[in-house]
């Protein structure tokens, strides 16, 4: 659940797959065992548990602090249950040992819940190695 004025960790807490064992399911983070670039998307997908104006953010955090951010607006008057979608896409270089991603989701002026079952996916590809 997501609510106003914070942000929450989205935990991604199943695999497709992972070639390099670079994600743990437990603490939902990405920690790449190559030193490079790697692209990263990110999206989280949110209903409303009430009717109103809402602004989702989205944000990839490097190390524990907010590094990309992605934002959307909606308006959700009469609409309770209304999904919004907001996708995070970055480049980012990794060191390779310390480095670790998490993905985090506020709503602002409006509660709402994050769905998983697909909906909401996390993704990291090494682009070139460093």
């Amino acid at each position: 659940s997501l609510t106003n004025g914070g942000f929450t960790k989205v935990l991604f807490q199943v695999e497709e797959f992972d070639t390099a064992n670079c994600y743990d399911t437990s603490l939902s983070r990405f920690t790449p065992n190559v030193a490079g670039y790697y692209q990263i998307n990110a999206s989280a997908q949110v209903t409303y548990t009430s009717t109103g104006g809402a602004v989702i953010y989205n944000a990839i955090y490097k190390n524990g602090n907010a590094f990309k951010y992605c934002y959307t607006g909606y308006t959700t008057t009469g609409n309770v249950g209304m999904y919004g979608t907001q996708v995070s896409i970055a480049l980012i270089y990794m060191n390779g040992t310390t480095d670790y991603l998490e993905v985090y989701a506020e709503a602002v002026s409006n509660n709402g819940v994050i769905y998983g079952s697909g909906l909401s996916i996390f993704s990291a590809a090494l682009v070139r190695a460093a």
